[in-house]
């Protein structure tokens, strides 16, 4: 079978998986599940198309995020950080500390083994939760602002625990023994720059606009003192005398710098460079770059145009990188593995542990029901970046296959489950809604 009709199906199968799941509001399940039975089980694609789609994917989580940055409301993360944090402090740690724990006592994993484990599950797929969110329509509110920036400093924190992991895991098997501190601290620094940073051009941005809107608002005062029959025959007569003395060529470009189209793709253009050298950048110091992409999008936020562009024409394209950033997490499962009685057994004991230790951060948020059930639900999904955590430890030979499966059990159930459940519990929570404005 050739390599383009091996994709023709990828794409169609993906395609005709995410509508079928979007009958249940989880598209992205269908997705997922296309990249595990189509890739990682029936290895239908080769691997240089696999690599491909890989990359393709990481672009699709990259807009995701930029577009979450872009959505937020500023004045809902002022009135929401301090809850985020504790939401993210919380559904970080209790499940490191807890699932470590039960990882090497029940479970019998080495300790190496249980932290690293415990550490591919402490965080939270920020792209599957902006996908969530987008889909419910709820992105821009307080609501919404919550999950996404506990999700994302969850993130945060979860890249903190990896570089101490980095460093750790060495000396544990033996063959360092020299911690580098700054190794260690590098991630929490520049991840807390970043942050800083882009508030400062935040603001930056926000004068800038200002100044703006007050010198084009002083032109229109002093036209408006002019007469307006003066006012069109000085208009004229430049424009007559431009046509006259410029040529057709210069006299095109003047058309399209003051045309509109110009100027929103000029707009367009400076937000998704803005986007590449902030995601860029975060990677490069040593943060994420889903915390550099996100960064640059929240500079924009405060703008209803930069989104309505993003909309019109960035959203095309992630229609289908999109899913296929979702299919590529499920490239990586195992499935050959995942089903001995073993480590079947073991995946649903620590499943649960982990998903239960998640759902605790939502205690933080008033009300219990239903806002702070959906907030655990939502803080359960797990994804990209434990699968590869998890995956790069066993290269390293940091973990055996077994506490890896057991790993990948519950990170794809995790993945599975929370979005059903963000989708019940808002189906709920609009019910509440509408009963108690009709009373």
């Amino acid at each position: 079978m050739s390599s383009l009709i091996e994709l023709s199906i990828y794409l169609a199968t993906l395609y005709l998986g995410g509508k079928l799941f979007s009958l249940f509001y989880a598209d992205l399940v269908g997705h997922l599940l296309v990249g595990i039975l189509l890739v990682a089980w029936g290895n239908l694609l080769p691997q240089f198309l696999t690599e491909a789609l890989t990359s393709v994917g990481k672009l699709g989580m990259l807009l995701l995020v930029f577009e979450g940055g872009l959505s937020i409301e500023f004045e809902q993360v002022k009135k929401g950080f301090s809850q985020a944090l504790l939401i993210a402090l919380t559904g970080t740690f209790l499940p490191f500390g807890l699932g470590a724990v039960f990882g090497h006592f029940v479970l019998k994993f080495s300790w190496l083994e249980a932290i690293i484990s415990a550490a591919s599950l402490a965080s939270t797929s920020i792209g599957i939760i902006i996908m969530l969110l987008s889909q419910q329509g709820i992105t821009k509110t307080h609501f919404g602002a919550l999950i996404t920036i506990a999700a994302l400093l969850d993130d945060i924190f979860s890249l903190v625990i990896l570089a101490v992991m980095k460093q750790i895991g060495p000396i544990m098997q033996g063959t360092h023994n020299k911690v580098q501190p700054w190794l260690v601290a590098r991630p929490f620094i520049v991840s807390v720059v970043f942050i800083i940073l882009g508030i400062c051009f935040f603001a930056s941005l926000q004068r800038v606009v200002r100044l703006i809107n007050i010198k084009l608002m002083s032109v229109e005062v002093t036209k408006s003192t002019l007469p307006s029959v003066q006012e069109d025959s000085i208009n004229e007569e430049l424009e007559r005398e431009f046509d006259e003395k410029v040529s057709p060529y210069l006299h095109r470009l003047k058309v399209l710098l003051l045309s509109k189209e110009f100027l929103h793709r000029s707009i367009l253009l400076f937000m998704l460079l803005a986007g590449l050298v902030f995601s860029t950048l975060a990677e490069t110091l040593g943060s994420s770059e889903l915390l550099g992409a996100f960064v640059a999008g929240f500079l924009f936020a405060p703008y209803a145009l930069p989104l309505d562009l993003f909309q019109e024409y960035v959203h095309p394209i992630m229609g289908w990188t999109t899913p296929v950033f979702f299919s590529s997490v499920g490239f990586i499962v195992p499935v050959a593995s995942l089903f001995t009685p073993a480590n079947l057994g073991k995946g649903a004991l620590y499943t649960i542990v982990m998903a239960l230790t998640k759902f605790v951060a939502g205690m933080w948020v008033n009300p219990i029901f239903p806002d702070g059930v959906i907030v655990g639900v939502a803080m359960i999904a797990r994804g990209e970046i434990g699968l590869v955590m998890a995956s790069e430890s066993v290269k390293n030979g940091m973990m055996g296959e077994s506490p890896f499966i057991v790993t990948v059990w519950a990170i794809v159930v995790c993945t599975f489950v929370a979005p059903l459940g963000v989708a019940w519990g808002l189906k709920v929570r609009q019910r509440i809604i509408t009963q108690v404005n009709s009373e």
